[in-house]
């Protein structure tokens, strides 16, 4: 089986800073560790963060969506895709320490705009999939990963997959918090699948989405997260999908990041109903007009705030004063 995951951060961030993800995994925590892996099984999964020694930021800012290298064991993920608006946050020297940190650990990266694809036989069958983003980068003018193509790009990168007899799309896309996608991703998304792709993942929204089926082909449009610290109850719950090459059955999976910033596979009963396929599968098309749509991402963007500020609130005395200052002014800059 061929698994997809969505994103994954190994790092603190502005919330937890000196407590989250990337301080327990210094610590010896293994992010993966209640996710069970057959050695026959390849996993897929969207890494957002850097690693690196380097930083073009200073202070405490320097060490948010960043670890040192030697610190992430990887057990799980086979493949990383690194097209995302995170993977340049400390310039490009560290995202080219990252590139070659994460080869080290597992067996290919895929996304950069020098490689955007990746291919491999699995059951006897070859395999391309490409990394892509569509979100804003806002951290560098020129991205090193494959950021905002044209048609004639991504219609380009699927010819170069002509040989594979699975082609699948892995896409950074839509809307943080909204648990359906946009009109204009809903096009995007056939569009891709006219140009070639059989199959399409996709993730950023940081809550699921649900998932289609055009022309034959899935599109899922949000996994969710797989491994993230969220104060949001939403953003807790993701999903995996697993393909099978040889028969091209897809399942899925839900999973629950539990109370150890850990990834647990879970049975639907355990899921939210709203947050369940069968709701969110009815999502697709509603309010596809524009502003319908983003009056929604407000409203969901407001609360996604208040739960984010009452986990800053309640965690401040973890930091120093010198960070709980630096830390107020980002807070200010961004309303986060």
């Amino acid at each position: 089986m061929i698994y997809f995951t969505g994103d994954i951060n190994i790092t603190d961030t502005i919330r937890d800073f000196g407590f989250g993800v990337g301080s327990k995994i210094k610590e010896g925590y293994d992010p993966f560790l209640k996710i069970p892996k057959d050695s026959k099984d390849i996993w897929i999964g969207n890494f957002e963060g850097v690693i690196s020694e380097s930083s073009v930021k200073k202070g405490i800012f320097e060490k948010m969506m960043r670890i040192e290298p030697g610190y992430f064991k990887n057990g799980l993920i086979d493949f990383f895709g690194i097209a995302n608006n995170h993977v340049m946050e400390h310039g490009p020297v560290a995202y080219n320490e990252m590139i070659s940190q994460l080869r080290k650990i597992c067996q290919g990266v895929f996304g950069m705009y020098d490689k955007k694809s990746i291919t491999f036989l699995h059951d006897n069958k070859n395999i391309g999939v490409t990394g892509i983003s569509f979100r804003i980068e806002s951290h560098v003018q020129k991205p090193l990963y494959w950021n905002n193509p044209m048609d004639n790009e991504i219609k380009e990168e699927v010819e170069k997959l002509s040989n594979c007899d699975i082609k699948i799309a892995y896409v950074h896309w839509g809307v943080e918090y909204v648990t359906y996608p946009s009109m204009d991703q809903r096009r995007l998304a056939h569009n891709m699948i006219d140009m070639g792709y059989d199959l399409i993942i996709g993730m950023h929204p940081h809550v699921l989405q649900g998932y289609e089926i055009y022309d034959g082909k899935y599109i899922f449009y949000s996994l969710g997260n797989f491994v993230f610290n969220y104060p949001w109850l939403l953003g807790t719950y993701g999903a995996v999908v697993a393909l099978n090459p040889v028969t091209m059955e897809l399942k899925y999976h839900y999973v629950k990041i539990d109370n150890n910033l850990q990834p647990v596979i879970i049975n639907e009963e355990e899921v939210p109903d709203y947050l369940q396929f069968k709701h969110l599968n009815h999502m697709i098309g509603k309010d596809m007009d524009i502003e319908k749509y983003v009056s929604n991402h407000y409203r969901a963007l407001s609360k996604y705030r208040k739960c984010n500020r009452r986990y800053i609130a309640k965690n401040i005395f973890k930091h120093n004063i010198s960070d709980i200052f630096n830390l107020g002014l980002d807070f200010i800059k961004r309303k986060i």
